[in-house]
């Protein structure tokens, strides 16, 4: 065999490992969001720079059907807070105890989220940004969602917790909450 022949052998090894690779790697990511996992976003502390940043935790969901059904079962494991072995790594949450979504809609890449009003109490400034930014970035993880707007019991809200502290009266995308990462 040849140079030329020893060359296109290797070459067309390379081609196809590329494209194994590319293929496992879209399976896996469709895996994660199209069965029965999804991301769901918490919140740890660096506490050397004394600053909260969100944590992708992998949660396994009952397998549903359609992009609202997966947002409202990743919205429960949100609001069911971090596991006991989460909590030890030192992730939180800022949702509140108590909270439920109510209800969903998507329309034009935005997720209406409608939550009881438990969703917006306690905390301060800080507090809110980062509850906000868990539901945001645990909502756009979905293929087809890019922003969030929230409703408390039906209503459409302008300010975000009982202070009025955060203005929501556009849809929120990730670029809202870009401090939060690390």
């Amino acid at each position: 065999m040849g140079k030329k022949e020893k060359f296109l052998i290797g070459l067309l090894l390379a081609i196809l490992l590329s494209v194994s690779f590319v293929f496992v790697a879209v399976r896996y990511r469709n895996m994660m969001v199209s069965r029965n996992r999804a991301l769901v976003y918490f919140v740890s502390y660096d506490e050397e720079k004394e600053k909260p940043y969100l944590v992708p935790v992998i949660r396994d969901i009952p397998p549903v059907e359609g992009t609202e059904e997966k947002i409202r079962e990743s919205m429960r494991e949100l609001l069911a807070g971090p596991s006991e072995t989460e909590e030890e790594k030192g992730i939180t949450s800022a949702m509140p105890e108590g909270a439920e979504l109510l209800n969903i809609l998507i329309r034009d890449g935005v997720a209406y989220l409608d939550f009881s009003a438990v969703i917006q109490e306690g905390g301060g400034s800080l507090l809110m940004i980062e509850r906000l930014a868990q539901i945001v970035y645990t909502a756009t993880h979905f293929p087809g969602v890019d922003s969030v707007r929230l409703l408390i019991e039906g209503d459409m809200i302008e300010y975000f917790s009982g202070e009025g502290i955060t203005e929501v009266a556009r849809p929120m995308g990730r670029d809202n909450f870009r401090e939060l990462l690390r």
